[in-house]
């Protein structure tokens, strides 16, 4: 089980630094003009080789000479060419005679046409650093794209972000008002997009961007991995184009590892802030490869000396003394870390300033969003590629790891035309079908081999978690659409394919980039062994169809002496079907507390998993069936007898009576499968509830698993009969629908309601797993005249009428008996 990591974001409170006027520039490639010194730079000219000539053939007249400061005009046959101030005219005209010159221009100094007007601006010298103003000429955002930050709130009545918030949602204290009582997000969220050109307070990044505020930072300024792993999940489901988190640790984490390689993979362009502790290592998850790692520069365009370096930088962007919006309330954390408390740090109410690579990282986050906001720059790899390839060298040329590419120049950026080929990826031919021994008896059944009699022994290392064992295969296994004649067994309870010795005890869910990869997991988790445990292998059968079995024997949960595990896997040499058997599970949390149970292939790409850290889904003599059939085939699954359908977005009502499902339209972001299983045998139930004995085993599988999203909305229904009516004492509303909870192993009663004219009781699932429905053991209604009751109450009746009515026979007779007695008596 992982141990909720705290996050602590960096960031350092800073003075304020004056700013100074900058003047954006840009090129034109204008007629030949008598030059007004007073636009254009001095000593520089701009020059253009026509297709089959370049600047190292030109021959250049005396004075003047190339400028190899700028290699990104390169890419266009194009460079600077040195010249005597004040002779631009005269060498301008010379060189155009040049041999193999398509044009030559002056370096003109244009103003943007838009300086926006918001009162603060002569504050900021962040947006002129990275070329601001000169992208506002192109684009100023678009509300198509959505950027979301991923902090610790944002004020909602703040002005700079009036008609421009979509719905946000706290992880913190879970709700949908993302607050900021630590006034990091709101400092973070105005850097990026501030509404700009409002005549108030700062002009952001990107105006015309929506936000998406996600809180994840209490108000303490900290926060877990957990929440912020299943908000980037939350974020990118729901749109955001590009994620800011400036925040990070300097340990590296599965959770987010997976979490923003799934945000990537579905969209996402990720900024993250590069870390505070002036160190070589780049915090986390900035140092993922597809997470954009920013710096932070100063007022004077240089590292800052707080900011950490490393090989995994990216980019820079300013984020020393960056003035931007705080909450428009007092009680925020930032208030109590200011000189005597509150105000003396607002240079004017609800603005002030901050440093750290937190201020730096939605400076490259809000050009993102510029950059989305234009139908060419529809990937994260596009966008990273525009911003590396024009980004300003600060150090050495290319990437380096004090500065990455350098520092960001949106103007440049918005102009680049990307060449992006994505990298193959492995390509996935199989998937894999699943069943199990209790839902699906026709199809997989409980037969254990047992390898400890004849089998190859290996024995781990006694007590410890870091064993495993290399393994010959008897036959090439066909995993994943690869063949594998070796494969890895690790103590973890998990079998790698081919040699790999990496040692994971943390279990994830399935599929995720982070290793382990290309892997079958019986029992992921943190596992040791006892003194006696020994890993065996053993063959059986002839080819073609041998099995070759692995099995883990006296294996323990690491903490928990009192436990005892035995499993195996079976590798079937012909079909490529893999059988995980479960002999023994002894002991507290065995039952797949905190174990991850499934297959990993295509290096990580793809895989089907049974279940992760879900008590009360393994048992013993339980077998699963791992089955691979082609993609778009028919699922082996749908030969066993229960109701198996591809579910997604559009939603819908899916029948198998007794039991069906009804999931609303956009309830899934993505396909899933289905399966309602009608079952006879669940765990009991209380005594409190009269079971009707109507049993489902519903199961839904879809992406991403918990824990990087939630439950999605779901109901479970059932079509009651008049015989689930009389057993009710006459009131279908007195039946109800149970769901087992396995963790706790109790089952739990559902909020249902009844629809009386389909018949149908409904309640939302709060989980999948079995299902049932009762009603109350003392029906919580009295019968109505006429209304069927329930059937103990009826014998008892008719008992009771069969008593009377002989009692009243009794009576009729006897008084006959007196009658005929007097008559007789008077006859004499």
């Amino acid at each position: 089980m992982r141990v909720k990591d705290i996050i602590i974001f960096f960031l350092s409170v800073g003075l304020l630094i004056p700013y100074h006027s900058v003047t954006a520039m840009a090129t034109y490639s204008d007629p030949v003009m008598q030059l007004n010194e007073a636009e254009i730079k001095p000593g520089e000219l701009i020059i253009r080789m026509k297709p089959g000539f370049n600047l190292t053939s030109l021959q250049l007249p005396e004075k003047t000479s190339y400028d190899k400061a700028r290699p990104g005009l390169s890419k266009l046959n194009a460079g600077i060419i040195k010249v005597p101030p004040g002779e631009e005219q005269n060498f301008l005209v010379e060189l155009r005679k040049s041999k193999g010159v398509l044009y030559v221009e002056p370096n003109y100094i244009v103003e943007a046409s838009i300086i926006p007007d918001d009162v603060q601006w002569s504050q900021q010298y962040g947006p002129a650093q990275i070329q601001a103003p000169a992208a506002w000429d192109i684009t100023t955002g678009s509300s198509n794209a959505v950027i979301a930050i991923i902090d610790s709130g944002l004020d909602a009545n703040h002005i700079e972000f009036n008609g421009r918030l979509v719905t946000g949602y706290d992880f913190v204290e879970n709700d949908n008002t993302p607050q900021d009582l630590c006034g990091h997000g709101t400092h973070v969220a105005g850097i990026a997009a501030a509404s700009g050109n409002n005549s108030e307070g700062i002009a952001g990044i990107s105006w015309d961007t929506r936000i998406m505020p996600v809180r994840v930072l209490g108000a303490d300024c900290k926060g877990s991995i957990a929440d912020v792993a299943e908000s980037i999940i939350w974020a990118v489901e729901r749109g955001a184009k590009v994620i800011n988190l400036s925040l990070g640790i300097l340990s590296p984490s599965s959770l987010l590892e997976n979490a923003t390689y799934y945000a990537y993979t579905h969209g996402a362009a990720i900024f993250a802030a590069a870390g505070n502790q002036n160190i070589s290592i780049i915090a986390y998850p900035a140092a993922y490869a597809w997470v954009m790692a920013i710096g932070a520069t100063n007022a004077s365009g240089l590292r800052a000396g707080y900011s950490n370096t490393g090989a995994t930088l990216d980019l820079m962007a300013p984020g020393d003394d960056i003035y931007s919006t705080l909450p428009t309330t007092s009680n925020f954390f930032y208030h109590a870390s200011c000189p005597n408390g509150g105000n003396p740090c607002e240079k004017v109410p609800f603005y002030a300033s901050l440093s750290g690579t937190s201020m730096a990282s939605p400076h490259a986050a809000g050009g993102a969003a510029l950059l989305a906001s234009l139908s060419t720059f529809n990937t994260p790899d596009k966008i990273y590629q525009a911003l590396t390839d024009t980004a300003l060298d600060m150090d050495v040329a290319g990437l380096d790891a004090n500065t990455g590419y350098g520092l960001i120049q949106l103007a440049d950026a918005l102009a680049f035309t990307p060449t992006v080929i994505p990298p193959p990826g492995p390509i996935i031919t199989v998937e894999y079908d699943m069943v199990n021994s209790v839902s699906c008896g026709n199809l997989v059944r409980y037969n254990w081999r047992d390898a400890t009699a004849s089998g190859t022994p290996s024995l781990f290392i006694p007590g410890t978690n870091s064993g495993y064992s290399l393994i010959s295969l008897p036959f090439n296994f066909a995993f994943g659409g690869q063949n594998y004649n070796m494969v890895t067994a690790h103590t973890n309870g998990y079998l790698s394919m081919g040699n790999n010795t990496s040692i994971v005890a943390d279990n994830f869910t399935i599929p995720g980039i982070s290793q382990p990869n290309n892997f079958v997991a019986p029992y992921w988790d943190n596992l040791t062994t006892s003194s006696n445990g020994v890993l065996y292998q053993e063959t059986f059968g002839a080819a073609p169809n041998r099995e070759f079995v692995i099995e883990w024997t006296q294996m323990q949960r690491a903490g928990y002496l009192n436990t005892l595990l035995q499993f195996e896997i079976v590798l079937f040499e012909n079909s490529g079907q893999i059988l995980m058997q479960y002999h023994t599970l002894s002991g507290s949390g065995t039952d797949g507390t905190s174990a991850t149970v499934g297959l990993e292939y295509a290096d990580g790409k793809a895989g089907r998993e049974y279940s992760y850290n879900k008590a009360g889904v393994l048992v013993p003599n339980l077998a699963l069936l791992f089955t691979p059939y082609p993609i778009g085939g028919t699922p082996p699954s749908n030969s066993c007898t229960s109701f198996t359908t591809p579910v997604d977005s559009t939603g819908g009502f899916y029948d198998a009576p007794p039991f069906c499902v009804s999931i609303p339209q956009n309830a899934l972001q993505h396909q899933a499968t289905l399966q309602i299983h009608p079952v006879v045998s669940v765990p009991s139930m209380p005594a409190s509830f009269l079971d009707l004995r109507h049993y489902a085993d519903i199961t839904l599988n879809y992406s991403p698993a918990p824990p990087l999203s939630p439950i999605p909305e779901v109901y479970v229904c059932y079509h009651y009969t008049p015989l689930d009516v009389f057993a009710a004492g006459g009131h279908p509303e007195n039946l109800f629908i149970t769901a087992y909870n396995a963790s706790r192993k109790k089952w739990d009663k559902l909020l249902t309601s009844v629809d009386s004219g389909q018949s149908l009781l409904i309640a939302q699932a709060p989980h999948f797993s079995y299902y049932g429905v009762a009603t109350t053991a003392a029906p919580e209604g009295l019968p109505i005249t006429g209304a069927l009751i329930s059937l103990d109450f009826v014998i008892g009746l008719a008992i009771a009428i069969g008593l009377i009515i002989i009692f009243m026979a009794f009576l009729a007779r006897n008084s006959w008996r007196k009658e005929k007695n007097k008559q007789a008596s008077s006859s004499e």
